[in-house]
């Protein structure tokens, strides 16, 4: 019974991980250090067992060690919640990372800004 999905597993339940976790932060955590924060996207490995999870919160140096430090100490919370949710085998092992994307964005945006006047 071979599908011809336009994508792979992993990137299935990734998506799926990503409206699970956002949804649980934005319900449940009241940790002031996680305020502002987003979840900007998630990637799994192929065999399910680790999912990295990257998030974006703005401010400087300290407030984003600070958010990571709350998202390792909640991890056993999101996680639980992840293993109630998706339906797989084992619940894969979550890591936090900060996603540098979003502010590499708007230096480029500032330097193209800079330039045009």
């Amino acid at each position: 019974m071979s599908r011809n999905l336009p994508y792979s597993r992993a990137e299935r339940v990734a998506k799926n991980l990503y409206q699970i976790v956002a949804e649980y932060i934005y319900k449940n955590i009241d940790d002031e250090r996680l305020r502002g924060v987003q979840i900007t996207s998630t990637r799994m490995t192929n065999d399910l067992g680790i999912a990295r999870i990257y998030f974006y919160i703005d401010g400087g140096k300290d407030k984003k060690d600070a958010a990571k430090a709350a998202f390792e100490e909640i991890k056993p919370e999101i996680r639980y919640n992840v293993g109630k949710e998706l339906i797989l085998r084992t619940v894969p092992k979550l890591e936090f990372h900060m996603d540098d994307g979003v502010e590499n964005a708007e230096r480029i945006e500032t330097i193209l800004n800079t330039l045009k006047h």
